[in-house]
């Protein structure tokens, strides 16, 4: 049981958080599973823990139960280990933050395994290094491929992968982009957008907009066409004390916080990196598409 629990001195890791221990000592083992060092000690001359130790012992040395067997998982071991960890955590409708916390550090085992490390901690860890209000980035740009970024800091998170087609990036023609962005561009609709994504998902009138957005009669018909042409809302025809009345149901695409998210590293871009590798050096853009 000792190489099994110990194993060589080349794969000991320094501790932090979960990660494996480096030269540990029977009375640390001891202490962090509640046994005695006497125990750990016949351990390592033969002897086996109890099974119910194994996720202490698996915890203390920052390994799966499997690797302390020697059983390397296979690719797809891993992702069923990955499914199953996730399984159920999505149950809680009032708040499914475990699940996003959870699928977030593992963004950032997948962002830091690029650099071939193990000496890190979690997302958490690497946003403390620099102070919570600074924008922490990691970013990988090879020269081919695709590209991956992730945010750090705790009010900034979100993970981003794109794997690049053999014929590059291809986007359509820059008119409907232009017409997007000059719409957002606009003061008055970007505030109309704030607006509704910010109150609850109910109906509204048009003179509930006007009030509620400060905007005159002609300048909420154009916005509600606008948005109504971005298919972000729902209109509705009723029949309320003998008068017909049209009411509109916001529709959110949730791709504007991302969106807003991304705008505002390209308004002020990243200049903290935990890891940064970037050496990309043909267009990220093969081609516009008219």
């Amino acid at each position: 049981m000792r190489e099994k629990l110990y194993g060589n001195e080349s794969n000991r890791k320094e501790h932090s958080g979960s990660a494996p221990r480096k030269g540990a000592k029977q009375e640390e083992l001891a202490a962090a599973v509640g046994v005695s060092p006497q125990a750990v000690s016949k351990w390592e001359v033969g002897g086996s823990p109890d099974i119910e130790l194994l996720p202490a012992i698996a915890d203390f040395f920052g390994v799966s139960i499997d690797k302390l067997f020697g059983r390397d998982l296979a690719a797809a071991d891993i992702g069923m280990e990955i499914r199953k960890s996730l399984r159920g955590e999505l149950d809680n409708a009032k708040d499914s933050s475990a699940y996003f916390n959870k699928v977030m550090e593992y963004c950032w085992t997948l962002q830091i395994g690029a650099f071939a490390t193990d000496e890190h901690g979690s997302i958490d860890d690497a946003g403390a290094q620099l102070g919570g209000d600074v924008r922490l980035h990691s970013q990988i740009i090879p020269s081919r491929g695709g590209l991956a970024s992730i945010g750090i800091r705790a009010d900034h998170r979100y993970y981003i992968v794109m794997p690049e087609p053999s014929d590059g990036w291809k986007f359509g023609g820059t008119d409907a982009y232009a017409k997007f962005f000059a719409f957002l561009g606009e003061p008055d609709a970007l505030r109309t957008l704030m607006l509704l994504y910010s109150r609850a998902m109910t109906g509204f009138t048009h003179v509930w907009l006007e009030k509620n957005a400060n905007v005159s009669h002609e300048r909420a018909e154009a916005i509600i066409a606008r948005l109504i042409e971005y298919r972000l809302l729902l209109v509705t025809e009723i029949e309320l004390d003998d008068e017909r009345k049209t009411v509109y149901n916001f529709n959110a695409n949730a791709m504007f916080v991302p969106l807003l998210t991304m705008a505002e590293d390209i308004i002020a871009r990243p200049t903290n990196f935990y890891f940064n590798s970037s050496w990309r050096q043909t267009p990220l853009i093969a081609a516009i598409n008219n």
